[in-house]
């Protein structure tokens, strides 16, 4: 009877164990010892044609979450799509504030918020289909974070 129970009480164990990875996965994005990036739950990730020169074109929005875990500051400079391969606009909240700009940098085991910016022409979708990409972003030393295969939905 305690061989049942014990492996009862071990395989509920495992199943809340994997319950629990599976619901952290998708919003894990860690990348070198000293940068976390997690995507926003106030500004999510998403799509709409919008025009560049009276021509359609892609705009696609997100926010993330960055938290520096090293012992100097790091801005965010630059961030790009992997496909198609498009330069986006990064801005940084000031910490304390709600003021996003492109000056400001994220100071020691501090956490800030970014919001990102693209604008693809010509399109690479249409009208409500999937858009996936990787989303790398540069500090100012080069270094390169990754985050890989990043949902955005059309609205």
């Amino acid at each position: 009877m305690k061989d049942i129970i014990s492996g009862i009480i071990s395989g509920a164990i495992d199943g809340i164990v994997d319950s629990i990875l599976k619901a952290v996965k998708p919003f894990k994005k860690i990348f070198g010892a000293n940068v976390v990036i997690l995507p926003s739950q106030i500004h999510r990730n998403w799509w709409h044609m919008g025009k560049y020169l009276d021509k359609p074109a892609m705009q696609v929005s997100s926010g993330w979450h960055v938290t520096n875990k090293s012992d100097k500051q790091i801005r965010i400079l630059n961030v790009y799509l992997k496909n198609p391969k498009t330069m986006g606009t990064v801005l940084t909240r000031k910490i304390g504030s709600n003021l996003h700009g492109f000056e400001f940098s994220i100071p020691s085991n501090q956490t800030s918020d970014l919001a990102v910016e693209f604008w693809i022409y010509p399109p690479s979708k249409k009208d409500s289909e999937a858009f996936k990409s990787d989303v790398i972003f540069v500090d100012q030393y080069g270094k390169k974070v990754v985050v890989k295969n990043v949902n955005f939905p059309y609205i």
